[in-house]
């Protein structure tokens, strides 16, 4: 193991000023392509950490805020937290798709006997019953383009390709939820 490598309760620790270590951080040209849109932090064990914000949901926000005054800018962390919660309940309520192996050999069939689509926990159902509520609250519409733009990651010009006032609406909705959930 190189010595610039070492454990620290499990976990990976990489001194980046160290010459002989193997690992840099990203690439210049990972950084040219990210533009304005990464932090870097510190773990404060001598570690930076390089954090992307590449979801669409993080760039149209970023933008926004780059373009805002003080007073809108609140308003903005407000409507981009209550989005990130909404994307986080629709997450933990395991309705992200997988990408599961196929095996070749076998015959692809659904088994109705693993309950495919149901929660499989409490907490599962939990985060259902939140997205399903605010989904209820912001309406179809809306839902559909919300869904597409954070949770499903498209752009914000093709989710809103169907409906003529595709960004109001994800604000709108935004607001709503940060009202809603008490965000702000």
């Amino acid at each position: 193991m190189n010595a610039a490598l070492r454990g620290i309760k499990g976990k990976r620790v990489i001194d980046l000023d160290r010459p002989d270590c193997d690992v840099r951080g990203p690439t210049p040209e990972r950084l040219h392509k990210a533009g304005d849109g990464f932090e870097v932090g510190d773990d404060r064990q001598g570690t930076r950490i390089y954090y992307f914000k590449d979801t669409p949901l993080q760039r149209f926000y970023g933008r926004l805020k780059s373009r805002a005054g003080t007073r809108e800018t609140d308003e903005l962390t407000r409507e981009y937290t209550a989005l990130m919660k909404y994307r986080n309940h629709w997450h933990c309520a395991g309705l992200e798709s997988s990408l599961p192996s196929v095996d070749l050999n076998r015959i692809y069939a659904v088994d109705p006997s693993n309950m495919v689509g149901m929660a499989k926990s409490e907490r599962q159902f939990f985060h259902r019953q939140m997205y399903r509520s605010a989904r209820l609250l912001i309406g179809h519409e809306a839902g559909i383009i919300v869904d597409k733009f954070c949770c499903y990651e498209w752009p914000m010009h093709v989710a809103c390709y169907s409906v003529f006032r595709g960004r109001k609406m994800v604000r709108w909705s935004a607001a709503r939820l940060a009202h809603e959930w008490g965000i702000g």
